[in-house]
Parts: structure tokens; sequence; C-alpha cells
């Protein structure tokens, strides 16, 4: 999202959240660029529920470039909303989920999605080798660590002392 704020042409966008609330926080909540729909006050199905009502009364009330799914789990509520409104549909994968094969819908979500967005080569032929799914629709988008945020610090002298780690070497 931050990415997405800081080009000046893009858009304004819709961001539907299954699982977060509006009471949450939220770095871009007063970013005019974004209008957030939050279903996470409900549980369970009631939830998934939520967000497809919200989503199918915008998909009715605006004309969208493109929608992206932020889960092969969302795969299926997405792809016939999608074609109904003959709306773009992106997909986005990131690792295990898609590396053996997927239920029906999902596969059906990723074989007619536009495009799909993934964090590795590895990622993506694993998918495709796992689903039968074209290399050509992947579009890779790795993993990126803000390193004036994530910077290496002095160990944590209480977590040292509860796992016995003094003169250890710990990999995170």
């Amino acid at each position: 999202l931050r990415a997405y704020a800081a080009c000046p042409k893009t858009p304004p966008a819709d961001v539907f959240l299954l699982r977060d609330q509006g009471s949450d926080p939220n770095p871009f909540a007063d970013d005019p660029k974004f209008i957030f729909h939050y279903a996470g006050a409900y549980a369970g199905n009631l939830g998934r529920l939520q967000l497809a009502w919200q989503l199918v009364k915008s998909l009715v009330q605006h004309r969208y470039a493109r929608l992206i799914g932020g889960h092969v789990l969302l795969g299926p509520l997405l792809q016939p909303l999608c074609k109904w409104f003959k709306t773009p549909l992106t997909m986005m994968t990131y690792g295990k989920e898609v590396w053996e094969p997927v239920a029906p819908g999902q596969l059906k979500a990723l074989q007619e999605a536009r495009s799909i967005w993934t964090i590795s080569r590895y990622s993506r032929d694993l998918a495709c080798g796992a689903n039968g799914i074209d290399p050509s629709k992947f579009h890779m988008l790795p993993c990126v660590v803000d390193g004036d945020v994530f910077t290496p610090g002095l160990p944590n002298a209480e977590l040292v002392e509860k796992y016995a780690l003094a003169g250890c070497r710990v990999l995170m």
C-alpha cells in the first residue's frame, strides 16, 4: 500500500479486509487514496458473507480497472464476480498454499486470472507444476524489507537469558 500510495498517478483504491476491523491500527486510514472495507467484526462464514456483500455492492457502484485477490482462498469468491462484472482479476500467491494441487474453485480462479503475482520463481515453478498453470501469467513481486526500519540491534538480554543464548549465534 505504501508503494501504491507513493505513485502520484495511481487512482484511488478500495481495500477489502476479511480479518481486520476498523479499530485495528491502520497507517493508511486517513490516506484519501484508500477506502477500507472491514469484515473482521464478523466471525467465520459470517465474515466471508459480509466481505462478499461489500464487494458486490462496490462492483455494482463502481467500474474497477482490476481486482487483486490477496490469497488463493479468496479465488472462488473473486473469480465469478470478476467474470460477471467483466473486471480483470489478479491473484497473489506466496508459497506453500499453491505448491500442491489446490481445490477446484481456487484452481479455476488461478487459471482464469489475468495475472498472478508471486514472491519467487521457486513458488511459480511449484505452483505451475502442481496445478498446470501457464507460467506466463506470473509476475514476480518479491518480499522486501525496509532496511531503515528492520535493522540488527543489540540482543534482548531477557531473551538471551531465558533461552540460554549467551555466546550463541542466532538467526531469525
